[in-house]
C-alpha cells in the first residue's frame, strides 16, 4: 500500500483497516474499501445520490466516499471528531 502527503509518496505494510484504526485520532479515515482519506484535508463535503458523500480535498482532488462507509462519516462528524 502507497500513502501519499503532500511532501512525498511512502509504501507500508499496514493494510487499510490498520492504517484507518491506528491513525483514526490524526483525522484518518477510511472512505471505501481501497482508500483512505485525512480528514484534516477535506474543504467540504456534498451528498451525492445512492447514499455516497463526494469530498472536495484542499488539493482540490475529490474523492467519494462509499454508501458502507458514510453512515461512519456522519456519525463521526456528529461527534464532532
Amino acid at each position: 500500500m502507497f500513502a501519499y502527503t503532500a511532501a512525498a509518496i511512502y509504501q507500508t505494510a499496514l493494510t487499510l483497516g490498520e492504517l484507518g484504526s491506528r491513525w483514526e485520532d490524526l483525522g484518518l479515515f477510511r472512505c471505501a474499501k481501497s482508500a483512505v482519506i485525512n480528514l484534516n484535508a477535506v474543504r467540504s463535503l456534498r451528498a451525492c445520490r445512492g447514499g455516497r458523500i463526494e469530498a472536495l480535498l484542499i488539493t482540490g482532488e475529490k474523492v467519494l466516499i462509499s454508501r458502507r462507509y458514510a453512515p461512519l462519516l456522519r456519525e463521526r462528524i456528529q461527534e464532532g471528531g
